[in-house]
């Protein structure tokens, strides 16, 4: 979330006790604060001869962007379009 709180949505292949737990020991941490939209990533747990290792790379699958909104003057309108749509787009 953007307040830096962690909240696990889903957890497969453990007893309800034990996702229970899990859940709780994630929950329980704290990611960074943002200014965005909160963010949904995925990754996998492996817990082998005691050992917890996460999958090498958490997954980010959903991140919601909103439209930009530029104040810019009659002057720079043209550079700013270029470098946000490409030179051969038309501006709007």
């Amino acid at each position: 979330m953007g307040d830096g709180t962690i909240k696990v949505v889903r957890l497969e292949g453990g007893s309800p006790e034990l996702n229970a737990c899990w859940s709780e020991t994630l929950e329980s941490q704290s990611g960074h604060k943002h200014d965005d939209v909160p963010h949904r990533v995925s990754t996998t747990i492996y817990v082998r001869d005691g050992s917890v290792v996460l999958s090498p790379s958490v997954r980010h699958d959903q991140r919601d962007v909103f439209p930009l909104l530029l104040f810019v003057t009659e002057g720079a309108r043209s550079a700013v379009n270029s470098a946000i749509r490409g030179a051969g787009e038309p501006e709007q």
